[in-house]
C-alpha cells in the first residue's frame, strides 16, 4: 500500500512508439512519446475504492499473507518489468522492518505534522518534516 500511495514515480519511464497505434478512436504516430501516468492508476476508484485512504488490507488475504497482485505497477509490468523488482522488494523489507525493531518513530514538531499531501512533478515528494528515531 506505501507503494501505491507513496510512489515516488508517479509519471513512468517513457517509451517511443514502433508503429502506429490505435487506441480508443485515436491513432497515435509512429515515434510519438508515451509517459505512462501511474498516479492515476494508483488513484483510480474503480480499482482502489477510497484510493486516498492508506489501507494495507487491500493487498493481504485472510491469513495475513500479501496478495500476488497486478494493481501496483511501482516495478512496471510485462516485458519492461524491473529486472531488480524481487531485490527492491527484499532492501524494502528488510529496511523498514529494522527500523520498526530498533526505533520508535515520533514526530519531531508536534506543530510540524507530515502532510499527506507531496510535491508532485517527474518524482513525488513529501513535504519537509522532522522525524525523530528514538532507539528501543
Amino acid at each position: 500500500e506505501t507503494l501505491r500511495i507513496g510512489t515516488i514515480a508517479p509519471l513512468s519511464v517513457p517509451h517511443g512508439l514502433a508503429s502506429d497505434l490505435k487506441f480508443n478512436g485515436f491513432t497515435i504516430p509512429k515515434d510519438a512519446l508515451l509517459i505512462p501516468n501511474l498516479y492515476s492508476v494508483f488513484f483510480d476508484e474503480k480499482i482502489f475504492p477510497d484510493p486516498y485512504d492508506f489501507k494495507p488490507e487491500r493487498f493481504l488475504d485472510e491469513k495475513g499473507n500479501l496478495k500476488n497482485t497486478d494493481k501496483v505497477l511501482a516495478f512496471s509490468l510485462g516485458r519492461r518489468v524491473c529486472l531488480g523488482e524481487a531485490l527492491a522488494r527484499m532492501e524494502l523489507f528488510l529496511f523498514v522492518t529494522s527500523l520498526i525493531q530498533r526505533f520508535t518513530l515520533e514526530a519531531g514538531d508536534i506543530k510540524n505534522i507530515p502532510s499527506e499531501k507531496g510535491t508532485m512533478g517527474i518524482t513525488y515528494a513529501p513535504k519537509d518534516f522532522v522525524l525523530k528515531a528514538v532507539p528501543t
